[in-house]
């Protein structure tokens, strides 16, 4: 990975896994989660296109589209589908 400085960073796979069909194991970022990892419905590579959207998202606009201080407030928002968009940013 690349950090906003331009220098490399080390980037760890440790929970990292062959998955044919679905997982249910539960870990990560939690704005990176997907809203099948939160409600505990089983994941597979889908949510990992989830977390890139996200990385995008916050890449462009500098911050996390479920932005919020609580973690509980993150989960239902991303369950809801609640983005927080910018002023000017176009849908």
């Amino acid at each position: 990975m690349i950090c906003k400085d331009g220098y490399l960073q080390l980037v760890d796979f440790g929970f990292s896994k062959e998955v044919k069909d679905k997982t249910f194991t539960i870990c990560g970022t939690p704005q990176y989660m997907a809203p099948e990892i939160i409600a505990n419905k089983g994941h597979g590579k889908p949510s990992d296109w989830w977390a890139l959207g996200i990385l995008l998202y916050e890449m462009l606009v500098g911050i996390d589209p479920f932005a919020e201080e609580d973690v509980m407030k993150i989960y239902e928002n991303i369950l809801k589908g609640k983005i927080n968009f910018p002023k000017g940013f176009n849908r």
